[in-house]
Formats: C-alpha cells, structure tokens, sequence
C-alpha cells in the first residue's frame, strides 16, 4: 500500500506550475531527477494493477497479487465543478427549495458536493471508495458521506435530485450494471426529482481515447495513453506514475469505460421508470476543449 498513499499524493495536488516557474521548467525538473534516479538507481517497486470497474463500484483498483490500491490515486480530478454550467440549468438549483436535500453519487473528492453546500443545499455524497470519501469529509465537511456501490445502494429517505458528474456512469461496464444504478436512483428520488448525470459518447471514445497526456508536478509525474476497441465498445485508460517520495516509485494502472449508444441509456432510463427530459451535448452548455468532445448531459425526471 505504500505505492497507493505515494500516487494518492501526488494526484491530490493541484495540477499548476511551481509557483514562480513555468511549467516548462518544472516538468524539465521532474524529467531530470526521474531520469537521474532511473540511471542511477531507482529502488522504488513496479508494480502494475488493472481497474476491474470504475468509479462508484467498487472504488478500487487491484494490483497483481489482488491487492486493493484506492482508485483516489487515479481520479482525482475537479471535473464536476467544470461541469456546472450545465448541471445548473438541468438540475435547477435555483427552483429547489433552501436546504433540498441532494445526492452526489460517484461523488469522488466531494468538490462538487461542497459547491452545492455553498449554495445552501443539504448533500450527500456517495462513493465506493473509502480513501477518496476521506478527501471529501475533508472538502466538503458540511455534506455526509456514505460508502456503497453504486449499483446496490438505498436510503431511507429520498433526495430532490440526483447528480453523478465526470462520466462515472460508463463506468458501468454492462448494460445490466447501468440498469441496476439507474433502479437505484429512481428509488432514491422525491417524485417529480431530477437525475441528472454525464456520459462519454462514440465520439469522446473515437475521436479521444486514442491520444496521450501528461501531467507533471516536482515529486510527480503522470503519463496517461488511451485506445478504444469499437468491436466490443469498450475504452481503455492506461496510467502510468512516477512519483517520490524518499526515492522515485512506479505505478502502473488500467482502467475502463464503456461506450454506450444514446438510444440504449434512454432505453434504461424509461425502464426504471424515468421520463425523459432532454439529452444535450455539453458544447450547447458553453463548456470547450477537450471535455466537451463527445460528452453529452442527461436529465430524467421521476414519474
């Protein structure tokens, strides 16, 4: 587990430049002492480890030998509050009553719970890994936090609405694995409540998961390559991440996201017992760049 706590460091910090140096120079840092201590002696271990399921689920990751590594150490990203143009207009906070009680499922670190604490509502974040509800009870300390798969949860009282931001639903790598949330979810509204939530559709998958990034920091750096087999639907992410602490370690992790058809999650949704209210590409939200591309928003309504 000392591989898990060193990447979940490095991961929480905020992805921006040294202050007072470019990120030219600090990524030219990061490079020379990786380099230097992978010539000259990294000791750290290798270990690689591949995510059965996603975000929500079971919440982990699992390295060879089985054992658990938190998915916190993966995703960890603030993408939900990038996200909230959208949610706005299609979950209407502002028609919800002060103190409506909401739910954030697949809530992550709990940014975008504590946002929707500011605005006065009562939230609760839902999760299935225990190491990234540890960053959210610290993020968002005025909202509750449950841990349960996302599959199988149910509480004894309802929300007014329902929000699962940063494509945690193709996450649910079958579609009785969606089915099985969106169930849960109707369960879990107010009649008349909103769910509202994000997917990656072909053309993130398509036209996305084919390329590489990086991200870089003075005691980290994260290289992360996609790929997509159109034959089965099914996305890979591969991470791989230096990170150090005493001495550099390296940490190699997969993970997976299904590509659904739209007409199939509006299928799903009706038969949970949803109605329809609109599925929008996130540009029409005024949302750019990469995240847009191919991600679209989805809001059902309780009948």
């Amino acid at each position: 587990m000392q591989e898990a706590n060193l990447i979940t460091r490095a991961l929480l910090l905020p992805f921006c430049p040294v202050r007072g140096r470019s990120m030219a120079f600090t990524r030219m840092i990061v490079v020379a002492n990786l380099f230097i201590s992978l010539v000259f002696g990294c000791k750290g271990s290798v270990s690689t480890a591949m995510a059965e399921v996603g975000c929500g689920i079971s919440g982990r990751v699992l390295d060879e030998k089985g054992t658990p590594i938190p998915f916190a150490a993966v995703s960890a990203l603030q993408v939900g509050l990038k996200l909230m143009p959208a949610l706005d207009r299609l979950a209407a906070f502002s028609l919800l009553p002060r103190a409506a009680s909401v739910l954030d499922l697949c809530c992550g670190t709990g940014h975008l719970a504590a946002a929707m604490c500011r605005r006065g509502l009562r939230v609760t974040g839902l999760d299935g890994s225990e190491d990234m509800l540890s960053y959210a009870r610290r993020n968002a300390p005025g909202a509750q936090f449950v841990l349960a798969d996302a599959r199988r949860f149910g509480f004894a009282t309802t929300f007014a609405a329902v929000l699962s931001t940063g494509d945690s639903m193709n996450h649910m790598l079958s579609a009785d694995d969606l089915a099985a949330t969106f169930l849960c979810v109707h369960k879990a509204l107010d009649r008349g409540g909103r769910f509202v939530f994000d997917m990656n559709m072909a053309e993130a998958f398509e036209r996305q998961w084919h390329k590489s990034s990086t991200v870089t920091g003075v005691d980290h750096l994260l290289y992360l390559r996609g790929r997509y087999d159109r034959n089965v639907k099914l996305g890979t992410t591969e991470a791989t991440l230096f990170s150090k602490e005493r001495e550099w370690t390296r940490l190699d992790l997969r993970m997976f996201q299904r590509c659904y058809a739209l007409n199939e999650v509006k299928k799903l949704l009706l038969e949970a017992g949803f109605s329809m209210a609109c599925a929008q590409p996130a540009r029409s939200f005024g949302i750019r760049g990469r995240l847009a591309a191919g991600r679209t928003f989805f809001a059902a309504r309780k009948v």
